[in-house]
C-alpha cells in the first residue's frame, strides 16, 4: 500500500497515512466536503528511507547528536535532509504517485502536497505544524520534489529536538504526504468548535480572511473574527478589522502570491449570515462525528464550503 486514496480501506490508519491523511479519510467516509486526494503512504516513505545510501549511519550520527550538544544535532539535521533530498523516489513508489496524480486531473492538477506524520495530535503532544506544505503544485516531477520535500522535512533540528524530548528515536516517526486538488479559496480561514480563549463550550470562535487561510496561520493579516453560538448558530459578536493583503494562487497556476485586497473589500466582513450557517454545521457535525471540540480549516470556492483539515483542539 504504498498509495491510498482518501476514504479508501486502511486509509483512516494513522500509522500508514498519518494524522492529518487519517482525519481526512474518516470525514470522506463520513460525507463531508473534502477535496479529493490520496495519501503517499509511511510504507512508501520507508521504502524510500531504506534506499537512501548510508541512511543507518545518518540515525546513528542523529541519534548521537540528540545526546550530545545542539550543534551537533544541526549538522546531524542538515546531513540527513540532503540525503534524503539528493536521493532518488524508488521506481515503485515513483510509478504510483505519477498514476494517482495523472488519475486525480490527467497530469496537470494543480494540488496541495501535506506532511502528515504519523506522530501528529497524540494526546499530550503535538506534533503539527513542524513539517511542510506546498500549494499550487503542477507536474508530476514537481509533485514528486514536494514530497520528497515533506520527508525530509521530518528532519529539521526543531523536529528531531522535539521528538527527542517526548522519547521518540529519531527515526521513530514515519512520514506520510497527502495530495490533494487544490481549491482556490475567495475565502477561508479556521473555526473551533470550542472557545479557545474562554474554553466555553457552548461557543463556536471562527477567523475569517479573504483568500487562502495561510495568511491567518503566518499572522500575516489580522482576520475577521466571530463568535457564534454552539447550540442554535446565533451571531454573539463580530469583529472586522481592515484587511489590506491576502494569499491567492498565481495567475501561472505556480504556487502562491501575495497580493492587495481590492479596496472595496479592505473594510467589508468576510464571511456572509449563511456562510457562517453552514461553517456552524459543518462544526457541530464534525464534533459530533469526533466527539470532540475540533479545531477546522476551511475555505469558499465558487459558493462551496470545503473542509481542509480537522484535528482535536488541544488546549481544552
Amino acid at each position: 500500500m504504498l498509495v491510498l486514496w482518501l476514504g479508501d480501506t486502511h486509509s483512516d490508519e494513522v500509522h500508514l497515512t498519518g494524522g492529518k491523511g487519517a482525519s481526512l479519510s474518516r470525514m470522506v467516509r463520513a460525507g463531508l466536503p473534502v477535496p479529493p486526494g490520496f495519501v503517499v503512504t509511511s510504507r512508501a516513505y520507508r521504502e524510500a528511507l531504506a534506499s537512501v545510501p548510508g541512511w543507518d549511519s545518518v540515525c546513528e550520527e542523529l541519534q548521537r547528536a540528540c545526546d550530545q550538544d545542539l550543534p551537533l544535532l544541526s549538522r546531524a539535521t542538515q546531513k540527513a535532509r540532503e540525503a534524503i533530498l539528493a536521493a532518488a523516489m524508488p521506481p515503485a513508489v515513483a510509478e504510483r504517485v505519477a498514476e494517482a496524480y495523472r488519475r486525480l486531473g490527467g497530469g496537470s492538477a494543480s494540488v496541495a502536497v501535506r506532511s502528515s506524520a504519523t506522530a501528529e495530535d497524540l494526546e499530550g503532544a503535538s506534533f503539527a505544524g513542524q513539517q511542510e506544505t506546498f500549494l499550487h503544485v503542477c507536474g508530476e516531477s514537481e509533485v514528486q520534489d514536494c514530497i520528497r520535500k515533506c520527508w525530509a522535512s521530518l528532519f529539521t533540528e526543531r523536529a528531531v529536538f522535539y521528538r527527542h524530548r517526548r522519547g521518540f528515536a529519531p527515526d521513530g516517526v514515519a512520514m506520510a504526504v497527502v495530495v490533494q486538488r487544490m481549491v482556490r479559496a475567495e475565502k477561508a480561514g479556521v473555526m473551533f468548535t470550542v472557545n479557545p480563549v474562554t474554553r466555553d463550550p457552548g461557543q463556536v470562535m471562527l477567523e475569517a480572511v479573504w483568500g487562502l487561510g495561510e495568511a491567518v496561520v503566518s499572522g500575516l493579516v489580522t482576520p475577521d473574527n466571530y463568535l457564534l453560538d454552539k447550540g442554535s448558530g446565533a451571531e454573539l459578536s463580530a469583529y472586522v478589522p481592515a484587511k489590506e493583503v491576502m494569499i491567492t494562487h498565481r495567475e501561472d497556476g505556480q504556487g502562491c502570491a501575495t497580493r492587495e485586497v481590492p479596496p472595496q473589500l479592505r473594510e467589508c466582513r468576510v464571511l456572509s449570515p449563511e456562510e457562517l450557517r453552514q461553517l456552524w454545521q459543518l462544526g457541530r457535525r464534525l464534533e459530533e462525528y469526533f466527539r470532540r471540540p475540533q479545531d477546522v480549516e476551511w475555505c469558499f470556492e465558487g459558493g462551496c464550503l470545503w473542509a481542509l483539515q480537522s484535528r482535536p483542539v488541544t488546549t481544552v
